[in-house]
């Protein structure tokens, strides 16, 4: 219970210092929802061109939209409406980490949302949704993402050094309590709405919805994060 606690009080944390961006995040995803249910015309050709450049760039593209929707973009939003547009060495670091850790799992979850389909089909029922989510939340986050998240984050707040990171990872039921749990918690509360969301739109938009997401999610990991040491 007290880790549970703990976990909870990192997200809202999180959330408390970094609200502004993913406020703002938050009303473009509600406006661009807004304009494809009323039929506005450029955004049913710019979701179709994003689509059609997925489809052209395979997971290439998956790469270079998730690095620079949770890395470069993510990192912006947190420096101009978080820390009044001061850049640091800290700030360049984070980026470039991002780029390459959120780029790289960008390419794991276009796999993940390939073999979804073709385990539960494309179909928006609550059946469907219940199972994809479930999946994606209990076994996909659980044992992939959160793991990496954690270990890789850890790596670079001890500076890259290995042998630091070795040292931090035991006893492993600290690293479980102090890095691991808060992140999934949050993972949890933040992750649990949106592929609900995500996966109960059109397939046009579930794409910039999710790019959106992560954007959101690359400011809000850096909070959580160094909150948990």
């Amino acid at each position: 219970m007290i880790a549970l606690m703990r976990g909870l009080r990192i997200g809202w944390r999180s959330i408390q210092l970094n609200w502004l961006p993913a406020l703002l995040l938050q009303l473009i995803m509600l406006l661009l929802g807004f304009c494809y249910s009323f039929e506005v015309s450029w955004t049913h050709s710019f979701f179709k061109a994003l689509s059609e450049a997925k489809a052209q760039g395979g997971y290439l593209f998956s790469f270079s939209v998730g690095a620079l929707a949770a890395g470069v973009f993510s990192e912006i939003f947190r420096v101009y409406f978080v820390d009044s547009g001061k850049w640091s060495r800290e700030h360049l670091i984070d980026m470039i980490f991002k780029i390459f850790l959120m780029g790289g799992l960008s390419i794991l979850t276009d796999y993940f949302y390939q073999f979804q389909s073709e385990w539960f089909g494309s179909g928006t029922d609550w059946k469907t949704l219940h199972q994809k989510v479930f999946v994606d939340i209990c076994f996909y986050s659980l044992f992939l993402t959160v793991p990496m998240n954690s270990l890789f984050f850890l790596w670079k707040e001890e500076g890259f050094d290995l042998r630091k990171t070795r040292e931090q990872l035991f006893p492993l039921a600290r690293f479980f309590t102090n890095r691991f749990l808060p992140l999934w918690i949050s993972n949890i509360c933040f992750w649990l709405p949106i592929v609900y969301v995500i996966y109960s739109m059109p397939a046009l938009l579930q794409m910039p919805f999710n790019l959106i997401a992560v954007t959101i999610w690359g400011i809000l990991i850096v909070t959580i994060s160094k909150e948990s040491r």
